[in-house]
């Protein structure tokens, strides 16, 4: 047989598999050693906590028609109320952040209030659970006039707490709090006329750009409060939460009637309007808010005329404006107002005029309306 025969091999193998090299095992040694890094906080001691920006007066009030225009996307503020009520008198705080919600697919955008406070603003809750009470005192009047004036574009050197509200009606606790022996109720709506009103006025006008509902919500308050001081009466004030609601139904809620609507709120005014309703039309909302800032301005007047008489009867002690004015503008006009020379008498009455014109549109920049 020749040498160089080729040898025979196993089916399918064409030669010998290469020899396989043991690995070697992973050393973490081999590895650079990592060294961390962080730099310690450099104060010393814990930080007090981050307040949010709070805002009243004029720099509230510019910062709601940025939030309520597209612009900033939050706005807080904080005030006292010094209330006696319940059998005694304490510091009410009155707080809120309001903000912008979108509602995504329903296409809703509106106002949003986060308070401490009771929001509901109808029903039949109870005095301290009700924003607007079915009937308005003189006295409740008298305090939310003094959260509305605190928020105002003027009130930026205002004090709410400056005065004691008293508020006879609050109801007290059924029993005292261990912690102070207070009955005062700490859950109340006392200051939420101002708080609500500037979020109606953001929600309505992001959801259906609608002016002014929160400016005419303030200027019903006032002309009622007005019209109760005029008539030393709290008849004006009765019936006052079916009032803001058929003036403004968009403060209401899906199970509430109003304004001739089965349901209520901003989504349902939304809806009507966007399906031609016409049971509450978009015109017959302009009208309920004009008629509002009208009648706040003639009790307003009324109120003009009527101090005068009060103080030349002594019966009433006039604020800073009446004291700045009274002696050197108004008590002058006042015997050439019957004078007997009708050119005496036109001027004086031109001038009385002009003055009445004056403190009609201080009250409404005092308390958020607007003017004009």
């Amino acid at each position: 047989m020749s040498s160089d025969k080729k040898r025979k091999t196993s089916p399918g193998s064409d030669k010998l598999a290469p020899a396989v090299k043991n690995r070697k095992l992973f050393d973490p040694s081999t590895v650079p050693v990592f060294v961390p890094t962080f730099t310690p906080q450099v104060s010393p001691t814990p930080q007090p906590s981050t307040q949010p920006n709070v805002l009243t007066g004029s720099a509230f009030h510019t910062a709601i028609q940025q939030l309520r225009d597209n612009g900033m996307t939050q706005v807080s503020t904080r005030f006292d109320l010094n209330v006696r009520g319940a059998g005694e008198t304490r510091k009410v705080t009155v707080s809120g952040d309001y903000s912008v919600h979108d509602q995504g697919r329903t296409g809703l955008v509106q106002g949003m209030l986060q308070t401490p406070s009771n929001t509901t603003y109808t029903g039949d809750g109870g005095y301290n659970n009700v924003v607007f009470p079915k009937n308005l005192s003189l006295q409740r009047a008298t305090l939310e006039a003094r959260g509305i004036k605190q928020l105002s574009d003027s009130g930026v050197d205002y004090k709410a707490d400056a005065k004691v509200s008293r508020l006879d009606e609050l109801k007290p606790n059924a029993t005292k709090r261990k912690e102070d022996n207070s009955k005062f109720p700490l859950s109340n709506t006392l200051g939420t006329f101002a708080l609500t009103s500037h979020l109606e006025d953001i929600t309505a006008k992001r959801a259906v750009g609608l002016e002014d509902v929160g400016s005419g919500m303030r200027a019903r308050v006032m002309a009622t409060k007005w019209q109760m001081q005029l008539q030393n009466s709290d008849d004006p004030g009765k019936g006052f939460q079916s009032t803001m609601l058929e003036a403004f139904p968009q403060i209401g809620n899906a199970k509430v009637k109003g304004a001739g609507l089965d349901h209520t709120g901003i989504a349902a005014l939304k809806k009507h309007w966007e399906d031609g309703g016409d049971t509450f039309s978009w015109a017959d909302q302009k009208q309920r808010i004009a008629t509002a800032h009208t009648d706040a301005q003639s009790a307003a007047s009324q109120m003009f005329a009527h101090k005068i008489g009060g103080i030349e009867q002594g019966k009433i002690t006039g604020g800073k404006w009446w004291t700045s004015n009274y002696d050197t503008r108004i008590k002058p006009l006042l015997p050439d107002l019957s004078s007997d020379q009708q050119d005496r008498r036109d001027e004086a009455q031109r001038k009385f005029g002009d003055i009445g014109t004056e403190y009609v549109q201080r009250k409404m920049q005092r308390h958020g309306i607007r003017f004009g």
